[in-house]
């Protein structure tokens, strides 16, 4: 219930995202209505029909309904309130079967956050908040991080033969 989306910035794990749904209310009337409380009550048990209706296709399909828009708003909202989250959606390629090196995983947040001109976390908060997310850390030698890979950076060079125009 808000006009703008909040900051979460205490929230590291996936449980506070995975509860939310954000339905947008983008219909605004040209006009207000000023009998609008009278017309609401006169529709009232239609609106409670509709409620009871919902919920129980709720209960038949065992799980709330979430829109590709209301999924979309959700990732947006947490990438906008979590660095790391940003940093794992632009930067990361998520792969249970891939390992980063910690120490090369947070030089990449570094470098992601000064990019982007974002506060970063503590190395130890980066790797709680990459353990809270459930990729889970262990030691072969170095300290790795299970599940994600960094995307190639770089640049694809054009050879001198290609012609571009602008």
């Amino acid at each position: 219930n808000t006009n703008d989306l909040p900051y979460i910035e205490s929230e590291r794990t996936n449980a506070f995202y995975r509860r939310l749904l954000i339905v947008p209310m983008e219909n605004v009337p040209k006009e207000p209505d000023v009998n609008i409380k009278q017309k609401l009550r006169e529709e009232i048990d239609y609106f409670i029909h509709l409620i009871v209706a919902a919920a129980g296709e709720m209960y038949k399909r065992g799980k709330i309904f979430r829109s590709d828009n209301s999924i979309h708003l959700v990732e947006e909202m947490r990438a906008k309130s979590d660095s790391v989250q940003a940093w794992m959606m632009e930067c990361c390629i998520i792969d249970e079967q891939a390992k980063t090196q910690r120490g090369n995983a947070f030089s990449s947040y570094e470098k992601y956050c000064a990019m982007m001109e974002r506060k970063t976390h503590t190395k130890r908060n980066f790797f709680d908040s990459l353990k809270a997310k459930g990729f889970p850390e262990y030691k072969s030698g170095d300290y790795y991080f299970r599940g994600f890979l960094l995307k190639p950076e770089g640049f694809t060079l054009l050879s001198e033969t290609e012609n571009i125009e602008f």
